[in-house]
């Protein structure tokens, strides 16, 4: 994949098309504030980065749409985003098609139809970049993930700040967690990983687990069989111990007596006890009591009736006795006059013997009635108290009742106490028992942990990091290869010593006599710019020669800077042709390696490098994209400017 040309879209939809050679090296060079170091932004941007750091000013005001046309193989892609609406920094809208050869649409025919996630994923798939696993290099399977399209950006791009950096070697490597997705993508796109390392793992998974679960059950049940009778002799004295068991039991029969238990219903309580009317009985007993209550006030009330008859009899009898004595005077009642005794006159003349005959007579009736009514009162008073002794009797039978009865539901509690611890004992067997058969021995239990061991062994080998380390070492090895050539070439400080790409920090060492020096102790922005060229260049090297899944172009951002003595004397030149103090040797020979790298590699890789310099050699004047970018000439056409759609 290279980049075919980027178009950008005016509001009004005049076109801005920069096209590039393919398996060339392009260079745009001019002055300052043209918008060169803009292109790296536009291509990252359109290649599906969300974030939008093309700077204020002339490009934000004027373009509407920002594309960019990729050559893959025989065909085509083009790839269209609008511009963030302002004061937005980022959007994620895109426009996509592709096809043999594309024509760049108009304006009008742009639409938001797909976004970045989208964009990365069909890129990743048209590159080739399959279904992959990224491990740390440990072979920790912690925080895995899939390699995308979005991991080959680190390789594609160096800005002006990034190519004088002594600290960092690829484009964003210090932004979130870039530095880890380097370290464990890079092994993927060189080529040190399987292609099929995610289907191996996942297979390996299921194998781990199926041998897992496998050695688990033999484990489960080598231990009941070495457990099993002891474990059953505990349950048979626990039977034992609730009224299950009374014999002794021998080791070969502890499991069909288990099983024979386990068969156990508990016992059934007599009807009585299950009918059990105690509270019946409670509540009669309660109004047998209540009627004895009654029945003996009913006697006591009686008792006094004939108490009181007894008495008034005595007094009755007594006092008739008395006025029978009227009984001398009833054939005299005229002399009622005189004492009876002396025959005297009486000066209070007393009742007539009349009306005491008259009262003698009541009482004797009154008498008589008290004689004859008395039988039936100690009648009564017996009927009463024979009715009182029933009732005791009753109270007794009662209670009688009510004490079996409570004797009873005493004897139900402790069934079904009992039935209930005999119920834990059983279900206890019961789980043990379901143990037993469920770990019964498996007679294919050990061929299938035996090929299971098999299959993780030769997946693990497969999947060996120590292997994926090795070949990762002879990769780099490679690698360090031309960048010592190339370090050679540019003749860096430490040329002639074995130069390396240090994968574990992200660096360029130079090992020497004195141990390795890595690309922060080397000093001088010329060591560090060569460092950053020579890693590029050897890796694009690498990936093009394997046909790894990685864009074949490179874009770089004023690389040549760092051969003039002040960025004022580097920016005065403005694109055109002289020294200003700077040197020229050392730049030349700077963009011999670039055109060197493109032609061995030719037509597989492009490089794209925006400048100030100008170098009169006719090989760069022949790779320059357009007439350098000054007296008006710039990324915006000057008449956008002057037209500006946006007002």
């Amino acid at each position: 994949m290279q980049i075919k040309s980027i178009i950008l879209y005016h509001h009004d939809g005049r076109q801005r098309e920069i096209a590039f050679r393919l398996g060339a090296v392009n260079i745009i060079t001019g002055a300052s504030r043209t918008g060169k170091s803009s292109i790296i932004h536009i291509l990252d941007y359109c290649l599906g980065r969300s974030t939008f750091n093309v700077p204020n000013g002339a490009i934000r005001d004027t373009v509407a749409w920002y594309a960019v046309l990729l050559q893959l193989h025989d065909s085509q892609i083009f790839i269209a985003k609008p511009a963030p609406v302002k004061p937005a920094t980022s959007q994620s809208q895109a426009f996509i098609f592709a096809g043999a050869t594309v024509t760049p649409p108009s304006l009008a025919d742009l639409r938001p139809e797909t976004n970045d996630s989208a964009v990365v994923s069909y890129l990743s798939r048209v590159l080739g970049i399959g279904p992959n696993l990224t491990t740390p290099l440990n072979g920790s399977s912690a925080d895995t993930f899939q390699a995308t399209f979005d991991h080959t950006r680190y390789y594609l791009f160096q800005n002006q700040s990034l190519t004088t950096n002594s600290e960092m070697l690829f484009w964003r490597q210090s932004e979130d967690s870039n530095f880890r997705h380097i370290r464990l993508t890079l092994p993927y796109f060189l080529g040190a990983q399987r292609e099929d390392k995610l289907g191996l793992s996942d297979r390996l998974n299921q194998a781990r687990k199926l041998l897992k679960e496998l050695q688990n059950r033999q484990a489960e049940a080598n231990a009941v069989a070495n457990r099993q009778n002891q474990r059953a002799r505990t349950f048979v004295e626990e039977a034992r111990a609730v009224g299950l068991v009374n014999e002794q039991i021998p080791d070969n029969q502890l499991i069909p007596v288990l099983r024979r238990l386990n068969n156990w219903t508990p016992a059934k309580a007599t009807a009585g006890v299950a009918e059990s009317p105690l509270a019946q009985e409670q509540a009669l007993l309660e109004d047998l009591n209540a009627q004895f209550s009654d029945k003996r006030k009913q006697i006591r009330e009686a008792e006094a009736h004939v108490g009181n008859a007894t008495h008034y009899q005595d007094a009755a009898t007594a006092h008739a006795a008395r006025l029978s004595v009227i009984k001398v005077f009833k054939d005299n009642e005229d002399s009622g006059h005189q004492c009876p005794v002396c025959s005297s006159d009486l000066d209070e003349v007393p009742p007539s013997v009349a009306a005491l005959v008259s009262a003698f007579e009541r009482m004797q009736t009154q008498l008589s009635t008290v004689q004859r009514e008395r039988p039936q009162l100690q009648q009564h008073l017996a009927a009463l108290r024979t009715q009182l002794e029933t009732i005791r009797a009753s109270i007794k039978a009662a209670e009688e009742r009510i004490v079996a009865l409570s004797r009873q539901q005493t004897a139900a509690l402790r069934l079904r106490e009992q039935n209930a611890e005999i119920g834990r004992v059983v279900g206890r067997i019961s789980l043990y028992l379901e143990s037993v058969a469920a770990l019964s021995p498996d007679s294919n239990l050990q061929t299938r942990i035996s090929n299971g061991l098999r299959i993780v062994e030769e997946l693990n080998a497969q999947l060996d990091p120590e292997e994926e380390r090795a070949l990762l070492e002879s990769v780099l090895t490679l690698i360090g290869t031309s960048m010592t050539q190339w370090a050679a070439f540019l003749g860096l400080e430490y040329a002639g010593a074995p130069h390396r790409l240090e994968i574990k920090k992200l660096t360029v060492v130079a090992d020497t006599h004195d141990g390795p020096t890595p690309m922060a102790r080397m000093g001088s922005a010329e060591n560090w710019l060569g460092c950053h060229l020579i890693a590029l260049l050897a890796l694009h090297e690498f990936f093009i020669s394997r046909s790894r899944p990685v864009p074949h172009f490179l874009c770089i951002d004023q690389p040549s800077q760092v051969y003039f003595p002040t960025k004022e004397a580097y920016k005065s030149l403005d694109g055109n042709s002289g020294a200003a103090g700077g040197d020229i040797q050392a730049v030349a020979r700077m963009f011999e390696l670039l055109f060197k790298v493109t032609d061995e590699l030719s037509p597989n890789f492009q490089i794209i490098v925006v400048e100030h310099a100008n170098l009169e050699d006719e090989r760069f004047q022949e790779s320059l994209v357009e007439s350098p970018w000054n007296n008006g000439n710039a990324l915006i056409p000057a008449d956008w400017l002057l037209n500006n759609a946006t007002g």
